[in-house]
């Protein structure tokens, strides 16, 4: 048995008749029966029992893991990470450590919770502070205060790079703090330092954030006092944090808070697990809320959802992602080095190829792609499919294609490093963007920014007509636009571009004039900036 613990593919190759659960399965099957859970642990004896994790090299929620593998009746056991590393899993270190560790977290993390409810509770009732930009101090501090490691690619890191990146072009002198030294972050220049976690709480999830966000801000509280306070600070809200808010109070600076969407909702709607104590991270987002100075929000639905939890509309701005228009360039790669990727990847040199990047997550829209493929494979048999990331629904696509027998359509790279992405996606002909409605029937508050990723590289895009998407793009402009999970008029739209050279070409000219005039992370940065002046003045 292996249990695939990550939202990628597996790293194990099972040995014949061996059964793999993946987490979206193993979730699934938790929520519905609990007996069912435990029975499929319970069952028949097995040679072995692995679970996958990412990396051991940093803290992991075990107690569990091995609990589950420690039930399975089987003669090995053992957590194996990406890298191959396997710990093995044994009852007498399990009860000699795990049990009192896990113990021990359980009382402490009393004390961890009462001191954040307490600081809720404070900061809910202070009025905020009425802080200046000091005009002649160019530090400027960024935060990224998520408790999970390893970030390498995907939107995130995109949008993190892009603000920390042209901050710094403004004139600003950035560090950036996170809890690892984020490594995207410092082959982009930008100098980053780590405030680590520890080994703390890392069976309880949410007590762990709550317990590296005191520290983080109590470890920034004495960098500021000793080396001087940012004349700003802006943070990338996390979950169950108010450390951004608990450090610009205390030097009376301003605090810009960049808003992407509840995480309480995203765990509902697109999480199979249901997050603990969620009225507490969402008094915490109120927290973060009341005492911005500015709130960055991606999208106007972002915009009427702080609205309609009672934020004052003028201190919010709605600012769109966008793109490095030098990184995404059509001109950054020679014909030479493009066709020496495509060699790599296996596709001919004079295939047409549509492109796709992402995190394979349930908004992507990676499932109606998937049927829509083999639809697209009987109309133009030649065309090929570059499937660029990884993620927790790329299983199930690749079983789509393979029960349609339209698996030889597909190239999947698997999740490659941010600076990786521009070259594999500028081999590509045109691209696709098949996002789909929130399953709750809520507006899609999402800024896509492989949107303007595709734009800037100038070729052809089919896209949902979705919300933002629908604005930033316009049909027979600079996209053909499809109804949202509409799998005949994805194909219908797919063949379209497939087979018209010159409707590509004339796309793509559109999209990268449009992203060159409104959608650059330069542009974006300056708004942030004027925006907050406009707000707070300077002295």
């Amino acid at each position: 048995m292996i249990l695939n613990l990550t939202a990628r593919e597996s790293t194990v190759t099972p040995e014949d008749g061996e059964e793999i659960y993946d987490l979206i399965q193993l979730h699934r099957l938790l929520n519905e029966s609990k007996w069912q859970f435990f029975r499929l642990f319970l069952g028949g004896k097995r040679r072995r029992c692995l679970a996958i994790v990412t990396d051991h090299s940093v803290p992991q929620r075990y107690f569990f893991v091995k609990l589950l593998c420690l039930l399975a009746r089987s003669r090995e056991r053992a957590i194996v990470d990406w890298q191959g590393r396997s710990m093995p899993v044994d009852w007498g270190s399990f009860i000699a450590k795990d049990i009192p560790e896990f113990i021990g977290d359980a009382v402490l993390s009393v004390w961890v919770l009462w001191r954040s409810l307490l600081r809720v509770a404070w900061y809910l009732r202070a009025k905020p502070t009425r802080p200046t930009i000091d005009g002649t101090n160019k530090k400027f501090y960024y935060f990224r205060t998520g408790v999970f490691y390893g970030l390498k690619a995907g939107g995130s890191v995109g949008h993190i790079t892009g603000v920390a990146k042209n901050v710094i072009a403004c004139g600003y002198d950035l560090t950036a703090f996170a809890i690892e030294k984020l490594t995207f972050l410092m082959e982009a220049g930008v100098p980053v330092r780590g405030i680590p976690a520890g080994r703390a709480f890392r069976n309880f999830l949410v007590i762990r954030m709550f317990d590296f966000h005191l520290r983080f801000a109590a470890a920034l509280k004495k960098i500021a006092k000793r080396e001087g306070p940012p004349a700003m600070a802006y943070q990338r809200l996390s979950l169950n944090d108010v450390s951004g808010v608990e450090f610009t109070r205390k030097f009376k600076i301003p605090f810009i808070l960049e808003y992407n969407g509840s995480e309480v909702w995203s765990s509902r709607n697109w999480g199979e697990t249901k997050l603990a104590l969620t009225g507490v991270s969402l008094k915490m987002e109120e927290v973060n809320f009341r005492h911005a100075h500015l709130i960055v929000v991606v999208s106007d639905p972002l915009l009427d959802e702080l609205v309609g939890r009672g934020v004052d509309a003028g201190k919010i701005l709605v600012n769109p992602n966008g793109v490095d228009v030098q990184i995404y360039s059509p001109e950054r790669f020679t014909r030479e080095e493009l066709l020496e990727t495509r060699r790599e990847l296996g596709l001919a040199e004079d295939a047409v190829v549509a492109g796709f990047i992402g995190t394979f997550s349930p908004w992507h829209g990676v499932e109606v792609l998937a049927q829509a493929i083999p639809l697209v494979h009987r109309r133009v048999p030649e065309l090929r499919f570059l499937q660029i990331g990884d993620g927790p629904l790329l299983h199930g696509v690749k079983r789509t294609l393979r029960d349609a027998g339209a698996e030889q359509t597909s190239v999947f790279t698997g999740l490659v490093p941010q600076m990786h992405g521009p070259r594999l996606l500028a081999c590509c002909d045109f691209f696709l963007s098949p996002h789909v409605p929130n399953p709750d029937g809520s507006r899609f508050f999402g800024s896509p920014t492989k949107l303007f990723e595709y734009m800037a590289l100038g070729k052809g895009i089919v896209a949902s007509d979705l919300e933002q998407i629908g604005q930033v793009l316009e049909h027979e402009k600079t996209a053909l636009m499809v109804t949202p999970g509409d799998v005949d008029e994805l194909a219908d739209a797919i063949v379209r571009l497939a087979n018209d050279k010159d409707l590509r070409d004339e796309l793509g000219r559109n999209a990268r004039a449009e992203a060159l005039e409104k959608y650059t992370w330069e542009k974006h940065v300056q708004r942030i900036l004027e925006r907050l002046e406009e707000r707070v003045g300077t002295r």
